[in-house]
Parts: structure tokens; C-alpha cells; sequence
């Protein structure tokens, strides 16, 4: 089993307050390269999502740039594209407002994704010197032009799915019917963000996390609501952003058991500083940070994990496959 580390690089921004292409600041770029030279220090390797803001600010270019100095092979940079901070910006209003819809990049005009993940891949490029190759949307917002304008601007690989998840009532995309499994559309690589079902009544667990539609059945149904209560199902996203380190573990083992083969440990780069985003109030943030060191070592030392970068993951698919 492969294992990345996948950190959305971005900027800070109230997550209950909206969406303004001036807010762009970045103010975690010092615990941001710490972790992530932690991670290498322990030999985990790091997919970098990187944003159109966070590049443009003095302080993630910073970052990145020391980053890059370091020469790792066991670092990717990957684009992560907010449209609402990534220009042109024609879908906002005169003061930079940006409706929740349109958040979702997959829901702008076909030109105008093109465009804003076009000037994104170029920025990447010139600052890191490699085209990026793996994409993940803002807020896992894909769409139905999304995969031919990847396919367009030579991706290979897309993270933007999240297992189980359904952001319908925000307008973004349903994922609630998509397992972790690894899928191809349109020539691009798809491997979902990871998501666990988990529970006491273990073959319940395992079922739900092939046949995920049996879950939307027990939400619409008070007796098998019940049930499941009694029988402790609960979703987790694979992420030490509100996840405790126990409960990873759990949500490891029940992907190894259901067979499979590429993990991703998400985590928001904002986290990692207090106050941030919502994970990282008063104290929390610092544990994120040391959370998600002590998971990849313990995923490093005692389970056969392989540190991978998401581009990485194509390679070994296809190699499994021949």
C-alpha cells in the first residue's frame, strides 16, 4: 500500500464568511515548511497543492522557494485552484465577491476554468521550474469540462474527489456514490480523497465502504438510522484535521481489509497555525502538525507502508495492471 501526504497550500480566509478574491494573505508559512520538513526528515514524501494565492504572497513564495532549494525528490508540487483568488476574475462582483457557486471551479464557463487553471499551471511552473502534473479543485469542486481541460493542459493525475461526500447542497458535486477506489476519465488518472467508513459490526464496515449507496438508504430511513447508531457507523475523512490518531488508525486498517491500494493523509496548510480554519482553534493547531508527523511514522514503521507522491500513484497502477 502507497501512502501520500497531500497538503492543500493556500490562503487564509474565514470558511464561514464567503468568498472575496481579496483575501489572500499568508501568515503560516513558517509552521507550514516546518512540518513539511519534518515529514521529510522521517521519509515520508509530500504533495504540495498549491494555490494561486499562496504563490503570490511574499511569504509562500518564501516557502516554496526554500522548498525547491532543498532539491528533494520526495517533494510534488501539485496546483489547487480557489478561482475566486486566481485571475481573470470575471465571475466576481466590483468589490471581489464571489458567490458559493462559483466557488466550485467546475461550475464557472468552460473558458473561464481554462483560463484560471491555465494562469495557475504557469505560475507553478515558473516558480517550482516543473509543470505540475497532478490537479486537486478548491473545495473538491470538479466539473463536467474539468477532465478535458486537465487532459488540455497536461495533467495526468486528479485528486479532487472525496469519498462519500456530497456537497450538492453548497452547489458542488455529489461523491457520495464514489468509493476510494481508482478510476480513469477522460486519460486522467482519479484517485479520491480518503474517506472511511467505520464501525463495531466490522463486515458492516467493509460493506459500506464498497456499496456506499446502502448508507444514503439507512439516512432515509428511521429504523435503519437506529441500527446503524447501535452499531456505531460513523464517516471519517483520512485527515488529522479533527481526527484522533486512534481513529486513523482505525480508518487504515479498514481501507487495508476492504484491499485498498493508494492512501491520501489530506491536510489544509492553514491548520497548521492557530486560529485559522476551524480545526485550528486555540491549541489544536500545533497538534495537527505533530498528528500528522506521528501517524506517518507510524504508518512508515509498523505497517509496510510506501511513501509515495500522488504522481507516483499512476506509475504503480499501471505497473500493477502489465
Amino acid at each position: 500500500m502507497e501512502c501520500a501526504v497531500v497538503i492543500h497550500t493556500e490562503e487564509e480566509f474565514d470558511w464561514n464568511g464567503g468568498f472575496n478574491r481579496f483575501n489572500d494573505n499568508v501568515s503560516h508559512h513558517t509552521q507550514f515548511t516546518t512540518t513539511v520538513k519534518q515529514l521529510l526528515d522521517i521519509g515520508a514524501k509530500v504533495t504540495l497543492a498549491l494555490d494561486y494565492a499562496f504563490i503570490n504572497s511574499p511569504q509562500g513564495r518564501q516557502a516554496i522557494e526554500e522548498l525547491v532549494g532543498l532539491a528533494s525528490p520526495n517533494i510534488e508540487f501539485a496546483s489547487h485552484l480557489h478561482p475566486w483568488v486566481t485571475p481573470p476574475y470575471s465571475e466576481s462582483d466590483s468589490e471581489g465577491n464571489v458567490d458559493e457557486y462559483h466557488s466550485f471551479a467546475g461550475n464557472l464557463a468552460r473558458d473561464l476554468e481554462f483560463d484560471k487553471l491555465k494562469t495557475l499551471t504557469d505560475a507553478i511552473e515558473a516558480l517550482t521550474h516543473h509543470a505540475p502534473t497532478t490537479y486537486l479543485a478548491g473545495r473538491y469542486g470538479i466539473g463536467e469540462n474539468t477532465y478535458e481541460i486537465l487532459h488540455a493542459l497536461g495533467y495526468k493525475t486528479d485528486i479532487s474527489p472525496s469519498a462519500f461526500s456530497d456537497f450538492t447542497s453548497m452547489g458542488g458535486p455529489d461523491f457520495s456514490s464514489t468509493t476510494n477506489g481508482h478510476y480513469v476519465k477522460q486519460g486522467i488518472e482519479v484517485f479520491p480523497h480518503n474517506s472511511a467508513f467505520l464501525s463495531v459490526v466490522g463486515p458492516l464496515a467493509n460493506y459500506l465502504n464498497k456499496k456506499p449507496e446502502l448508507f444514503t438508504r439507512i439516512q432515509s430511513s428511521t429504523p435503519l438510522k437506529l441500527l446503524s447508531k447501535i452499531a456505531r457507523v460513523k464517516k471519517l475523512r483520512f485527515s488529522p484535521e479533527g481526527v484522533p490518531i486512534y481513529e486513523l488508525k482505525r480508518i487504515y486498517s479498514r481501507l487495508q481489509q476492504t484491499g485498498h491500494q493508494h492512501l491520501i493523509l489530506s491536510l489544509h496548510s492553514s491548520s497548521l497555525k492557530s486560529g485559522l480554519t476551524p480545526y485550528s482553534t486555540g491549541n489544536t493547531a500545533a497538534d495537527i502538525g505533530e498528528s500528522t508527523v506521528e501517524i506517518m511514522t507510524w504508518l512508515l514503521n509498523n505497517n509496510k507502508v510506501i511513501p509515495s507522491l500522488v504522481s507516483e500513484f499512476s506509475r504503480l497502477e499501471k505497473a500493477n495492471n502489465d
